[in-house]
């Protein structure tokens, strides 16, 4: 059996792939938008002020793309005990549950 440096598999680039660019921590409630990029939810909305641009790639969007929950994100996030913890404004993707007491 390979070992896992043989393989190519590297633990430093599976962290970069579940990193938000913008806020340099795990994920939390991650979307892809129509570029193809992740981030957490409020990371992203937080930089959509006054027009709606890739943080990662430049991309202009004309008007605010559809946020699409990222599902392979979101269960990893989930496995590791974390969860949507502040619920989605109208017309974004939220996971329909919140973290933390009720």
């Amino acid at each position: 059996m390979a070992d896992a440096e043989d393989s190519g598999f590297s633990l430093m680039s599976l962290e970069d792939e579940l990193t938000c660019s913008i806020c340099l921590s795990t994920f939390d409630c991650p979307v892809t938008i129509p570029c193809g990029h992740n981030f957490c939810q409020n990371c992203l909305l937080s930089t959509w002020t006054e027009s709606y641009s890739c943080p990662q790639c430049r991309t202009l969007f004309e008007t605010r793309p559809e946020l699409k929950k990222n599902t392979v994100l979101s269960t990893v996030q989930e496995e590791d005990g974390a969860g949507c913890c502040v619920p989605a404004d109208r017309g974004d993707v939220g996971s329909g549950r919140a973290r933390g007491p009720a």
